[in-house]
């Protein structure tokens, strides 16, 4: 078909400009299928493309750069640096363009203050910010009347000052699936609000699939994601992390206005957030939507610490969210859905959200520093316990989080074998107690009658006993 933008050839923005809309989906369920294959996954988990109806006009921002050459605002080419002439772009509202032609047609205005970027948001109510930057400190009230005057939509212009990182103070609002927001002007914000709209309800339809007391969301932005869950959910409690202020200030200021009460948000990095909530609150769904350089090492060890029920992933990158899906199935989960978004149009990107159950069960068991470092050392140890604190019967193939009771710090081992005894005799003369629990100390008080503390004796007849081979923890870690 022949592309709607006239700088099709030359901006290399919308690469699937020249396709139909039904062809282009399919493509961006292909590259998500591709990228799962690549890594070793079920690329047949991979739906169809979720899609809004309207092609063009969706964007609410939009960058253009200044050439000194052309003395013009234009965009870049694909790839590069180079500013092509700017003849309007059929993504973003009529406006946007009509703005960026007026200024390049008064360009006398801009072209010695050393503005090198302009950048347009809308706010809900139809109207726009225009952002200048620059290094200097230029006087851009002439600009800013002019503008102003033309197009009484714009609600203000403002100029950073990019060297110095000093701001102007603006905020963009928005209203998605209900709730009010506020989006300081630099903060992220997703471009299309109509298809984030459908993700969002994606979200919506996994987390009904979980049963959680405490849920996260890490990488959350201005808090849309997690404030969307905690008002749907009231009886749980939220965590959100962010590691720009600017956007923690805003999700602040969402819960509030939206009388959100269920959500704490912290601002640093997403990695960090085990350390920032008490061991007994460790949540059951967590929801990450991290950037296109996917997870870090040190994040996917989190996870794996952490090991909720459910994972939610939201993804602007097929081949890091493969990668990355990898890695945690080895943790032990196992992904159930995965949904391309259509979240830009005409472009070669897509957006994807994966829903991910744990496979195993896990249990969760405190020990004394001399256990704990054995395990921690790496050698193989026995547990002298058939159920774990909750009374829950431990099987092979499960988990076992172990807990120093004095540190707090945590480990996970699988448990490999389970080594069945006839009684606690036979069992006290096979096992060397100081990797069961027992110190040097305590050693020569140790008796069979200390698995009373554990079991009943109905259970004792219907099980005995039993010791855990457990592996070591380099089948978990990210190295």
């Amino acid at each position: 078909m022949q592309p709607l933008c006239k700088s099709y050839t030359s901006c290399g923005g919308c690469t699937l400009a020249h396709v139909d809309y039904e062809h282009e989906n399919q493509i961006k369920k292909n590259t998500v299928c591709s990228a799962f294959r690549r890594n070793g996954l079920d690329f047949s988990l991979v739906e169809d493309t979720i899609h809004s109806p309207n092609r063009t006009a969706y964007r609410n921002k939009i960058g253009v750069h200044y050439s000194r050459e052309k003395n013009k605002f234009g965009l870049y080419r694909s790839s590069s640096n180079d500013v092509v002439d700017f003849e309007g772009c059929s993504i973003c509202p009529q406006s946007m363009s009509d703005i960026i032609s007026y200024t390049n047609e008064n360009i006398s205005l801009l072209d010695k203050t050393g503005i090198d970027q302009i950048f347009i948001r809308t706010s809900k109510d139809s109207t726009y910010t225009v952002s200048l930057y620059s290094e200097g400190t230029p006087d851009i009230s002439a600009y800013s009347s002019m503008i102003k005057a033309r197009f009484p939509e714009i609600s203000e212009v403002i100029f950073i000052n990019t060297k110095r990182k000093k701001k102007g103070t603006s905020y963009i609002t928005d209203k998605i699936c209900g709730l009010e927001m506020r989006f300081s002007s630099e903060a992220f914000r997703q471009v299309n609000g109509e298809v984030f709209s459908l993700l969002l309800e994606k979200i919506h339809e996994f987390a009904e699939n979980a049963d959680f007391k405490y849920a996260a969301d890490l990488y959350c932005g201005s808090g849309i994601i997690g404030l969307s869950l905690a008002q749907k959910y009231q009886t749980a409690k939220f965590w959100g992390i962010e590691i720009n202020s600017d956007a923690i200030n805003d999700a602040k200021h969402n819960a509030e206005i939206n009388s959100i009460n269920n959500i704490e948000f912290f601002c640093g990095d997403a990695a960090s957030f085990r350390k920032k909530i008490p061991s007994d609150y460790m949540p059951e769904l967590i929801v990450v939507d991290p950037p296109r350089s996917g997870l870090s090492k040190e994040m996917k060890n989190d996870l794996n610490l952490l090991f909720p029920e459910r994972i939610i992933y939201v993804s602007c990158n097929p081949q890091t969210l493969a990668r990355d899906l990898a890695d945690i199935v080895r943790f032990g989960y196992r992904i159930e859905r995965v949904c391309p978004v259509n979240m830009f149009p005409m472009t070669r990107h897509v957006e994807t959200v994966a829903y991910l159950c744990r496979e195993k069960d896990v249990h969760q068991m405190k020990l004394t520093p001399s256990p704990f470092a054995q395990i921690k050392s790496g050698n193989k140890t026995i547990e002298l316990r058939l159920f774990d604190e909750k009374r829950q019967k431990i099987k092979e193939g499960d988990i076992i989080t172990f807990t120093n009771t004095v540190s707090h710090e945590q480990l996970r081992r699988v448990v490999k074998k389970l080594h069945r005894f006839d009684g606690f005799e036979e069992l006290y003369k096979s096992l060397p107690l100081l990797q069961c629990g027992y110190t040097s100390e305590n050693l020569e008080y140790a008796s069979p009658s200390d698995m009373d503390e554990y079991y009943s004796v109905d259970e004792q007849k219907k099980y005995g006993v039993v010791g855990i081979e457990l592996v070591t923890q380099a089948n978990f870690e990210i190295k």
